[in-house]
């Protein structure tokens, strides 16, 4: 599926799972994915060390049993999974199908899931038997049966649910596949949909497309910002089920023919563990963990050459650089459509540079570039950027895609000497850590709570979690509104979890609580 009819000038040709085959065929006996020595705490199975040719075997397995399936080329396969190496494999696994994988955000429930799945038209999903407390591939069994058009309900793990098709056997004793392969895709491989991720807007949950060479753009940016090469060992700590995670990881990876260490959330001493037991020269951590771990000491394994410090809230300082240990790269991820490095400004905050003259009349950037509109929003263009929106995409529930290659992040920024700086969050959205959730949706999921006159929902920024939520409630005369009555209300209608981790406000702003069971 080609989304955009113009090639961009001297666009590549090699798709992310060519990259596999090529490092298996290279270096086929090196260590390439290594999962976290807790994982059996968070989801099943023993941690796995394989080498690339077992990742290509696994792929190769997985992608045959899809076509086994029946899947056709180009359907989209929804994938929900923790940072482990079965959902990359997924992932790796549908592209080598010529299927379109399209991982869900981890917090996603069935109600969420859902709706994106219809979305999306996706005819299977692939879900993780446990991750944490949930059951995912358990609990999608369910939008499956009430979702015409899927197909299968696909899953990893020794003991599947009734009706999950496995494929544990892929990965630990993997068969060449037994279906033929599919054929040769028209026109540039590598300008075809590759991966879908998700962003929201006012409207809600939409999603964003890119194909091989988009990802590949979005890659090298990481790839030369740490200076990975082949004998690199890159520790990934965010999610693969969003643009962030698999521009920084899965993507960085493929490119370099590095060995990957995934870190599930972040745990200071399983980082340690991994650090040392692996001789990690490069890792991935989210900036307020980057700028407490240089504080703590914690960055200071002798392996280790560089930090790629990444946040999503760059109009918030920066932390403070240190002399001592590994060089840090910093970078800023604009909701789901790029990253870039940055470098702190006088205060401390981020600044972007702007386009150069050439850049603004259109000449194709090379990875991200910016300017600031009239409107005072920061857009940008480049060959990470997506020109197309998935098909069928509905006014008002995508990014404004701009014909000229321009588009809009909803950034409010102010441009000052060949740098732009973003001067606060997008104003229509709540942003908890790498999530986002509309605020016009949480308005509408507490605008019928039993006993409120009112309740309104506000992002506050939040030191540790970039932003939080508070909700403001006027209870009726006589009512007995608690934040018990918000937090159940909101998990009678299957809410997201980060919908009730917030402050709340009941009758007195100056009097806050706690929702009961937040995390």
């Amino acid at each position: 599926m080609i989304l955009t009819a113009s090639q961009r000038p001297g666009a590549g040709r090699v798709t992310l799972d060519q990259l596999v085959q090529h490092h298996a065929q290279r270096q086929g006996e090196a260590l390439a994915l290594m999962d976290a020595p807790d994982r059996p705490l968070w989801t099943e199975g023993r941690p796995r060390r394989l080498t690339w040719a077992q990742v290509e075997a696994a792929t190769a397995a997985v992608a045959g049993r899809l076509t086994e399936l029946g899947l056709a080329t180009d359907n989209v396969v929804a994938i929900q999974g923790p940072n482990a190496s079965d959902t990359l494999i997924a992932i790796l696994g549908c592209l080598r199908a010529q299927l379109v994988p399209a991982p869900m955000p981890a917090n996603w429930r069935n109600a969420e899931a859902a709706e994106a799945i219809v979305r999306i038209g996706a005819k299977a999903i692939f879900a993780a038997t446990r991750a944490g407390p949930a059951h995912p591939a358990d609990a999608l069994r369910y939008v499956a049966a009430e979702t015409f058009a899927i197909r299968f309900v696909c899953g990893f793990g020794a003991e599947t649910p009734d009706g999950v098709v496995p494929f544990e056997d892929c990965i630990a004793t993997p068969r060449p596949p037994a279906a033929s392969a599919r054929g040769t895709r028209m026109g540039n491989p590598a300008e075809h949909l590759a991966a879908v991720t998700w962003d929201c807007g006012s409207h809600g949950p939409f999603p964003v497309a890119r194909n091989h060479n988009e990802w590949l753009a979005a890659g090298l940016a990481v790839l030369s910002g740490l200076g990975l090469d082949r004998e690199s060992v890159l520790l990934s700590t965010l999610s693969p089920c969003g643009f962030a995670g698999l521009a920084t990881g899965l993507v960085p990876w493929l490119m370099s023919g590095c060995a990957l260490v995934l870190h599930q959330a972040f745990d200071a001493t399983v980082f340690g563990v991994q650090v040392e037991r692996h001789a990690v020269t490069h890792a991935v951590l989210p900036e307020v963990v980057a700028t407490a771990g240089r504080r703590e000491g914690l960055l200071q394994g002798p392996s280790l050459r560089g930090i790629a410090s990444v946040t999503r809230r760059a109009d918030l300082p920066m932390g403070p650089s240190i002399e001592d240990g590994p060089r840090t790269s910093a970078f800023a991820v604009l909701g789901e459509l790029g990253l870039t490095a940055v470098t702190p400004g006088a205060d401390g905050t981020p600044t972007l540079p702007l386009a150069s003259p050439a850049q603004a009349e259109g000449v194709d950037a090379a990875g991200i570039t910016f300017e600031v509109d009239p409107g005072g929003m920061l857009r940008l263009r480049g060959a990470m950027v997506p020109r197309a929106a998935f098909p069928g995409s509905e006014r008002g529930a995508a990014y404004p895609l701009a014909t000229d290659g321009w588009v809009s992040t909803g950034f409010p920024a102010t441009a000052d000497g060949g740098h732009a700086r973003i001067e606060g969050p997008r104003r229509d959205v709540l942003t908890i850590g790498g999530h986002t959730l509309s605020l016009a949706a949480l308005d509408s999921l507490y605008s019928d709570v039993p006993g409120a006159m009112a309740v309104n929902a506000v992002a506050r920024p939040d030191t540790l979690l970039g932003q939080r939520l508070v909700l403001e409630a006027m209870p009726e005369a006589g009512s007995e509104l608690t934040t018990v009555s918000l937090a159940m209300h909101a998990e009678t209608k299957s809410a997201s979890p980060l919908a009730m981790t917030a402050d709340a406000f009941i009758g007195d702003r100056r009097k806050s609580a706690r929702l009961a069971g937040a995390a």
